[in-house]
């Protein structure tokens, strides 16, 4: 969604402290198509803000239909990965964060926002920046990589949630869970 939490316009107004340093960058925000109010002026002041910092051939604003058929076969999703090579969560907030985990997952970067309230931290911490210049810094560090660092890179990501997320560690950890329970 383009929810306010989400805070796609201050992800923006990185985005544009980004491009004045290295102009090479380009960011794709894509969420469901908004049909709340709320979400619908989230929209539209991203793309104020898109239109304020000159971004219109640096930013694309991408609007998700979702139907029953998307949520079987994630294709929306899988091309967006498929077409990009990082992804950044920048939310006000987020507990796990499951699209930054598919990311990783496919092999690319991630950064994410380490100064919100409720912060992922425990799952992303080698991802995390603890303030906006760090985080600057990381992604022009990583623009800066030549690919077959990025390759390597984009591999110990995705080998981190398969060793870490999988379903049979995940099964692990809730039969573990619940023989705790059990034994109270």
């Amino acid at each position: 969604h383009f929810h306010p939490i989400k805070a796609y316009d201050q992800l923006i107004k990185l985005f544009s402290k980004i491009i004045n340093q290295k102009s090479d960058f380009n960011l794709t925000i894509a969420g469901q198509s908004p049909t709340h109010d709320l979400y619908k002026k989230c929209y539209e002041n991203c793309m104020l803000l898109i239109d304020k910092y000159d971004l219109s051939k640096k930013v694309k604003m991408v609007k998700l239909d979702i139907d029953k058929n998307e949520l079987k076969t994630h294709s929306n999703i899988n091309r967006l990965l498929r077409e990009h090579n990082s992804i950044i969560s920048y939310s006000n907030m987020e507990s796990f964060h499951y699209a930054f985990a598919e990311g990783l997952l496919s092999g690319l970067q991630g950064f994410c926002r380490g100064w919100r309230e409720l912060n992922p931290y425990e799952f992303w911490k080698e991802w995390c920046f603890d303030n906006e210049k760090m985080m600057i810094e990381g992604i022009l560090e990583w623009g800066d990589m030549d690919i077959n660092n990025r390759i390597k890179l984009g591999e110990k990501n995705r080998n981190y949630i398969i060793n870490n997320f999988s379903a049979k560690i995940i099964a692990k950890k809730y039969i573990k869970l619940f023989s705790k329970i059990n034994k109270n």
